[in-house]
Parts: C-alpha cells; sequence; structure tokens
C-alpha cells in the first residue's frame, strides 16, 4: 500500500501589516501601513534605466515585485495620500480644512482614472499608482514648507513609472 503525502502549497508572502498603525494628520485616524519584506531573494536589484530608475529582476520564488508601490501611505477614510515620513508633520487648521473640503474632488479625479482601487486590502500595482495619484492631488493643496516643487515632481516622475508598469503588466 503506497501512501500519498500531499504537501500543501505554502503561500508566500512578501509584504507584511507593520505592528504599529499610522496616525493621519488630517482626519486623526488610524490605519495600518502595509510594508514591502527585504531579504530572502525577493528584490533582486536589475540595471539602472536613462532616467535613473532602479528596475528590479523577477524572482523565481516571488516572481516579479513593485517596491515603489509602497512608498506612498493613503488614509482610507479621508482619501489623502503622502510620502511616509509626511504622515508625522503637523498641519495648522487652515491646511487642514482646505485638504478635508477637498475630499469628494480627489476620491473621483482618482476613480476617473483607477477606478477599481481600494486601500483597505494588500495592495496591489493599480492601487499603488492610485496612491501616487492621491499624493499628487493632496501636495497641491499643502502650504510649500510642506510641499516643495521638487517632492512634487518626485511623485509625478514615481507616477509615470508606477504607471509604465500598470500598462506592461
Amino acid at each position: 500500500m503506497e501512501r500519498k503525502i500531499k504537501k500543501k502549497e505554502k503561500q508566500v508572502s512578501v509584504t507584511f501589516f507593520s505592528k504599529q498603525k499610522v496616525s493621519c494628520p488630517v482626519c486623526k485616524k488610524d490605519f495600518e501601513k502595509e510594508e514591502l519584506m527585504s531579504g530572502g531573494g525577493r528584490l533582486i536589484a536589475g540595471p539602472l534605466t536613462d532616467e535613473l530608475r532602479r528596475t528590479y529582476e523577477p524572482s523565481v520564488k516571488y516572481g516579479t515585485l513593485y517596491p515603489l508601490t509602497y512608498a506612498i501611505g493613503a488614509c482610507p477614510s479621508c482619501h489623502i495620500g503622502l510620502l511616509w515620513e509626511d504622515f508625522d508633520i503637523k498641519l495648522d487648521d487652515k491646511s487642514i480644512n482646505l485638504i478635508l473640503d477637498n475630499e469628494g474632488e480627489r476620491i473621483e479625479s482618482v476613480q476617473a482614472i483607477f477606478p477599481h482601487y481600494n486601500f483597505g486590502r494588500k495592495r496591489t500595482l493599480l492601487d499603488g499608482a492610485a496612491a501616487y495619484y492621491l499624493a499628487l492631488l493632496t501636495y497641491e493643496k499643502l502650504p510649500a514648507s510642506i510641499s516643495p516643487t521638487i517632492k512634487k515632481a518626485q511623485i509625478s516622475l514615481r507616477l509615470a513609472w508606477v504607471c509604465t508598469d500598470l500598462h506592461t503588466e
């Protein structure tokens, strides 16, 4: 009598939700931060492009990964997008009210281009592109001391790269 042992295929994980929640500087609600795991052959650095963008080779175990997707935080409550390091900023009441008053326009703009985005699930490439666009719309409403032109340019360039990845996928 032969025994057949079935191996359960282990689900490989490339991201995790950090234990410490992030507090939104606008609506003050907490939400989870999804982070990309490092090591274990997840990210295999490829060549730099002419635009000085680091590309990554697909891994046999993990497939193609897009680390830029996780560089922007997006609050699922008030729909703001910021670079993770900017979630620690203290906004004045005028800026908060301006951003909150603009929430409907931001949602409508993002849904027009990325209709199926959802910040309540594990992030996909589409969600990453939507987060970058949301960040661009958010930084437009912030004062220049918090949102210098170079930061908006960086977000625009990364949004273009993520959209290129979305197009080629």
